[in-house]
């Protein structure tokens, strides 16, 4: 084998270093463009964060499904709030009070406070809310109000009712209307009207006084027609 000059080894020495430089300039290339790709498809979640912004005031009813959309509780674009993940666990809408919702955008958290309120007024039911009643003796006002039938319903408190809405007979027939009203807890109010026509049947007994005796007939002093003996 012929033996490899000085010029020669030199040249292959070169071309080596050339081969060894080029490829890693390549490879450099392309993390790079790979880091420039991945960078401008996931925006800075702090920036992002910052374009998102939590609704001011947020109520939730009480003892109603809990609200999943995340709309109802941020504003942002349509993109953003579609990888927004809602953690309600820590809201107990079975009961007032204020609360926070744990948001999640790409793995950074956030907190949303909330409220959860009882809006809803009660509900009055009445099974005779118009009707006349014949007063006879014996009668009281508690047969008044079981035909009326009043009753109180409500979302959230338990045991409302309207009160002694009637607590006594009028003195004449006539028809007197009666104001109900209830309130909640959270001052939400309600009101109905009782109507009731009233017509008197009482029998009243005359009280009898003691027996007249019976007086001697004065006899008749003699006259002209009737002329004594």
């Amino acid at each position: 084998m012929k033996p490899i000059s000085k010029e020669e080894k030199i040249i292959l020495i070169l071309t080596l270093v050339f081969s060894i430089l080029l490829v890693g300039g390549g490879l450099f290339y392309k993390s790079r463009v790979k880091d420039e790709t991945y960078t401008s498809l996931i925006p800075d979640v702090s920036e992002t964060l910052k374009e998102i912004k939590v609704k001011e005031n947020i109520k939730l009813e009480v003892k109603e499904e809990m609200i999943q959309d995340v709309s109802y509780y941020l504003e942002g674009n349509e993109e953003q709030l579609s990888l927004i993940r809602l953690d309600v666990s820590g809201v107990d809408n079975q009961k007032l009070g204020k609360y926070q919702i744990q948001g999640t955008y790409r793995g950074q958290k956030f907190k949303i406070p909330v409220e959860v309120v009882d809006t809803k007024a009660p509900v009055i039911t009445v099974e005779h809310n118009n009707f006349t009643f014949y007063i006879e003796n014996g009668d009281t006002i508690e047969d008044v109000r079981n035909h009326a039938n009043v009753t109180v319903s409500d979302n959230y408190d338990e045991g409302l009712t309207v009160g002694e809405w009637i607590t006594e007979f009028p003195t004449t027939d006539g028809t007197v209307i009666y104001p109900l009203k209830v309130t909640d807890s959270s001052g939400n109010e309600a009101t109905f009207d009782v109507i009731v026509n009233y017509i008197m049947r009482l029998q009243i007994d005359v009280p009898v006084g003691p027996e007249t005796p019976n007086q001697p007939e004065e006899p008749n002093e003699p006259g002209p027609e009737n002329p004594g003996e």
